[in-house]
């Protein structure tokens, strides 16, 4: 009897519960709203609270940050200077549709010149530069140039193909004003428009040096078109960096010929002396030389040891002097090798390091006697060449023997160099460094994207 009626109880409750129940569990079933990508919940397939998945807002842990790789300034002309930085959006689902970002430009104390706002956008997988042309810093000296991007928007993009233009026949021309030709080519059959190209020209040591812009308003498709790019003055570095770091001894003579006037101004010593310097202003900051001069025996201790301070060294060769005793017309071009050869020898170095004589010289080598002057100078010469150095030899006038010095002395023919006059010096110097330090070569790129929102 006491079961029949639990039995019972239960069945009741069970009915209540479904007349209760299942009217209230509809009622939350229905009124309660689906998930969405607004309903600050982490549901569906997010990867964040209402961002990623189904969700077209992006997940800030989804991307990466954009990069910068270098930001600089550019002279333009007084008061006004270029900016630019190279920017790289590394993401290759995710194209920031929009970024604001700010220049910093400061002084070398560090204090604010100006700060210029903007705002751009960066393409997945896409490099380019920022460029803000004709920045006005009044009186100032930039000394650093930073950019600082935050508001990035992004947006989820797949499959996405960039409009493909080709650029080709890049010259640089450095001739006056430096300028830069390049042909753009569309290869698609739409029309572009609002196209942007910005050249860059780095040097060797890939550091940035210039920096321009232009704007092709319509490049049609299969219609090649030419761009010109173009900076005002010429590159502002040092005059030549060698491709190589060298070290370069400069053998002098002071023997009395080199002064066979009585002017104000000795000659051809003078002239000697003005060229040499030109050529070391051909050095860089990575390279080093020293000075020894020799008449009938090298100067000892040597004018100047190796040094990349290359004031110190042109003060040496300007302090060269034809001293009374030097006037017996004695010519020991060997013995000034021999000092040079042994200074270049305490040098230690890489080996990507080129060492290097400049010998000069106006008569013949007629010390010492024994075994004599011409035997002694290329018994040295052959010493120093089987140690890894190479020797260019100058000879001055019409009292040296040319094939001498081409034949024993220099490294190759083509590293003998003629000097009729002391006129000519300078440019014998100047052709000198030229093959030491071969022309600056430049390298260029050209970053090309499409600026219409339509285009993108």
């Amino acid at each position: 009897m006491g079961a029949w009626r639990t039995g019972r109880q239960i069945t009741y409750l069970i009915i209540f519960i479904m007349l209760v129940g299942l009217p209230a569990g509809l009622y939350v079933y229905f009124k309660t709203p689906a998930p969405s990508c607004s309903d600050k919940i982490q549901n569906q397939d997010e990867f964040g609270i209402d961002c990623g998945g189904s969700c077209a807002r992006v997940c800030a842990e989804e991307v990466a940050s954009l990069v910068t790789f270098w930001q600089k300034s550019f002279f333009v002309r007084d008061g006004f200077y270029d900016l630019a930085a190279l920017i790289e959006n590394p993401n290759s689902s995710f194209t920031a549709t929009s970024f604001s970002y700010t220049w910093s430009v400061y002084d070398k104390n560090n204090r604010l010149i100006n700060t210029v706002a903007g705002k751009s956008f960066a393409n997945a997988r896409e490099k380019f530069i920022i460029f803000e042309p004709q920045v006005s810093i009044g009186g100032s000296v930039p000394a650093h140039a930073f950019i600082e991007i935050k508001d990035t928007v992004w947006e989820r993009v797949a499959n996405v193909e960039k409009p493909r233009i080709l650029v080709e026949d890049e010259e640089l021309s450095l001739t006056g004003a430096p300028k830069l030709t390049a042909i753009l080519s569309n290869d698609t059959p739409e029309t572009l428009g609002h196209v942007e190209a910005v050249a860059t020209i780095f040097n060797e040591e890939n550091n940035i040096i210039g920096v321009s812009r232009t704007i092709v308003s319509n490049l049609m498709g299969d219609v090649p078109q030419k761009v010109f790019f173009t900076w005002p003055k010429e590159f502002t570095e040092e005059p030549r960096i060698c491709l190589k770091p060298v070290e370069v001894m400069l053998v002098f003579d002071r023997s009395g010929s080199m002064n066979d006037d009585e002017g104000a101004s000795p000659e051809p010593i003078t002239s000697a002396q003005n060229a040499a310097k030109l050529f070391i202003n051909q050095l860089g900051s990575r390279d080093k030389v020293g000075l020894v001069s020799f008449a009938r025996d090298a100067s000892d201790p040597i004018d100047a040891p190796l040094s990349s301070t290359l004031e110190d060294v042109k003060r040496a060769v300007s302090d060269i002097h034809v001293r009374p005793e030097d006037e017996k017309g004695f010519t020991n071009l060997g013995g000034g090798l021999r000092a040079a050869g042994e200074e270049l020898a305490r040098s230690i170095r890489e080996d990507s390091t080129r060492k290097i004589i400049v010998a000069l010289t106006d008569g013949k080598a007629n010390y010492p006697s024994t075994p004599g002057g011409e035997a002694y100078a290329k018994s040295e010469a052959d010493t120093i060449r089987k140690n890894g150095v190479e020797i260019y030899a100058i000879g001055l006038g019409d009292k040296v023997n040319e094939p001498f010095l081409k034949d024993s002395i220099a490294s190759r023919k083509e590293n003998y160099f003629f000097s009729a006059t002391r006129e000519e010096l300078a440019d014998v110097y100047a052709r000198v460094a030229r093959d030491v330090c071969p022309n600056r070569v430049y390298l260029t790129h050209i970053f090309v994207r499409v600026l219409d929102e339509a285009s993108r």
